[in-house]
């Protein structure tokens, strides 16, 4: 029962992960011309970091990978995607201090 649980969270975590990937790409493809790229851009590295960890959390957690909890590849990608929330938030708050200058 374990097992095909662990099997539904992976497959789920793996395809709503490439999912919100794959629509923040297509966001960014049709506004590139814009000013909001770059966070739309910020916003896909997030959601495929943000992927990449969840999924190998769920698999260390359940022993299918063999890693202790302060292995090196999890905090790698812990580390990475901490980055990648702060450069999400400061990519977030330039454009809006640049769209308020453009506008007043």
């Amino acid at each position: 029962m374990v097992s095909e649980l662990l099997d539904l969270a992976v497959v789920f975590a793996v395809i709503a992960g490439m999912t919100a990937s794959v629509l923040s790409f297509l966001a960014w493809y049709v506004f590139q011309q814009t000013p909001v790229r770059y966070v739309l851009a910020a916003l896909t590295a997030f959601a495929v970091l943000g992927t990449a960890y969840h999924t190998l959390l769920i698999l260390a957690e359940e022993h299918v990978l063999r890693l202790g909890p302060g292995a090196p590849s999890i905090q790698v990608v812990r580390t990475l995607m901490y980055t990648a929330v702060a450069a999400l938030v400061f990519v977030t708050v330039y454009f809006n201090r640049t769209a308020r200058g453009n506008l007043g």
